[in-house]
């Protein structure tokens, strides 16, 4: 398939353009949810003056309290084709642009295609399988990592499941090589929509379907993530299951030489030993039992990262403080925690070092910060406490 070109396909989707959507193989749309809004609580920032990206910037998006969005809508397509990283085709040969958008908004051209011009492309190699079942796409940019999983595949997934997927219904996700990935989302799978197959697509295959229910994303990195979307994830793997009282306090490592590495860790853990805190490694446990964790905390304390993603299931005033190297702003867990209505507190800290891409540098708290910012947590959570009581 060569001449491919990009096209949203939400803008095939109006009367105007009845058209040009029957040409695309577009046989059936529903609005899954609305279009909204929803308010995000302020973050709290130390050790700025460490931050080695544009400051003002970042100062003005952070302030960016109110949040709008667009409908998500299922569509049913005919004839379609998925390869790299889920990127949709339809059957006239057009790339669907929310399919790829995280990779076109990094300049990048999605795995499976070549492009002279960035407008234009062609498929590497010809389809190597056909599908005839009924398939819903879960599969999406970043799969492979834990948070994309939740927010991206996961939380389209619950959203979803109000859907009456017959059996002879699919699920296509990423094929993960780590055994222990491919766990988690089959296990997520299972607690959401058990009983449906699942087909795992490896991103250098090209695959055909007769019948392709594709959603539309229910987040947009950094500054959107469906409301409802996680709530129905909360909602479906907590199974209402939760602790009467949020009293566990979190500090959720990581393995030294991993990538982000916080070179004072230990020294942090030592601080936080006092305050009650308890030491986790989120990867050692199930999602369902990392989500009941996390709806457990009344304070989590962790560097960057996936894991964080976690706070998806706090269900109570919880006090989060995300620990970032200075090159690397974070704003996709600040949403998290916004709309959620949580404490949020960022603490940035030195490189030791810049050789790595951003975002992959080691990195060190200044202590001085650490304490700062761990007093103020403290003292949030404890008149929470005054007012549960």
């Amino acid at each position: 398939m060569n001449n491919i070109s990009v096209c949203s396909i939400v803008d095939l989707l109006g009367d105007k353009n009845k058209h040009a959507a029957m040409e695309a193989g577009i046989c059936g749309v529903d609005v899954v949810t609305g279009e909204g809004s929803y308010n995000r609580s302020r973050a709290i920032l130390f050790g700025k003056e460490k931050v080695r990206f544009n400051l003002e910037q970042y100062d003005r998006t952070m302030k960016m309290t109110t949040q709008r969005y667009k409908p998500v809508y299922r569509v049913l397509l005919r004839d379609a084709v998925i390869t790299g990283q889920g990127t949709l085709i339809t059957r006239n040969a057009k790339m669907v642009r929310e399919s790829a958008q995280e990779l076109f908004t990094r300049g990048r051209t999605p795995p499976g295609f070549d492009s002279a011009d960035g407008a234009c492309f062609s498929l590497k190699s010809l389809p190597t399988r056909h599908i005839d079942s009924p398939c819903l796409l879960v599969k999406r940019p970043w799969w492979r990592n834990y948070g994309h999983w939740l927010v991206d595949g996961a939380a389209l997934l619950a959203l979803a499941s109000a859907i009456r997927m017959s059996s002879d219904w699919h699920i296509v996700i990423g094929a993960h090589e780590s055994k222990s990935m491919r766990a988690v989302m089959l296990d997520t799978i299972k607690l959401i929509a058990p009983n449906i197959p699942v087909l795992e697509h490896r991103d250098n295959e090209t695959w055909t379907f007769s019948q392709l229910n594709y959603i539309t994303p229910v987040q947009v990195p950094p500054m959107f993530k469906s409301p409802e979307a996680m709530s129905s994830l909360r909602s479906l793997l907590l199974h209402q299951q939760l602790s009467k009282e949020g009293t566990r306090r979190l500090f959720v490592a990581r393995n030294t030489g991993d990538k982000r590495d916080l070179r004072n860790q230990d020294d942090l853990i030592h601080e936080c030993s006092r305050y009650g805190f308890e030491v986790i490694y989120p990867e050692h446990y199930s999602i369902y039992e990392q989500a009941k964790i996390f709806s457990s905390a009344e304070a989590i304390i962790g560097v960057q990262g996936a894991a964080l993603t976690n706070t998806i299931f706090c269900t109570r005033p919880t006090g989060v403080m995300v620990l970032s190297p200075a090159d690397w702003p974070g704003r996709f867990f600040w949403d998290i925690a916004g709309q959620s209505q949580l404490h949020y507190l960022e603490v940035f800290g030195n490189l030791d070092s810049d050789k790595a891409p951003i975002s992959s540098n080691p990195f060190r708290i200044d202590m001085e910060d650490f304490r700062s910012a761990l007093n103020l947590l403290i003292e949030r959570i404890d008149s929470l406490g005054k007012l549960r009581a």
